[in-house]
């Protein structure tokens, strides 16, 4: 990440946060686990890479002063905007 940080200024990453689970918001990941022969314990792995995954950028991000936001249901639409929007610099 270091050798492409100018150009990854120009850029926000937002990260999922499955608080709860529910099956509505992990669909993408029920297409993937529901093919195996223990689903549930399928998505609790995948959820927990993503996890892993989410946490190594946000760490990489950071010394770089990388603007990230966690998206996690407790913000609307337009409180996300808003704060993609200041973090580059965009006034609405």
């Amino acid at each position: 990440m270091k050798a492409a940080a100018g150009h990854l200024r120009r850029y926000v990453f937002l990260f999922i946060r499955y608080l709860l689970q529910p099956r509505c918001a992990t669909r993408g990941l029920w297409s993937i686990a529901g093919r195996t022969s223990d689903p549930q314990t399928a998505l609790a792995n995948l959820l927990a890479r993503d996890a892993l995954y989410t946490e190594e950028v946000k760490r990489q991000a950071a010394p770089l002063q990388l603007p990230t936001i966690e998206v996690n249901g407790t913000a609307t639409v337009d409180e996300l905007v808003e704060r993609a929007a200041h973090c580059l610099g965009i006034r609405r």
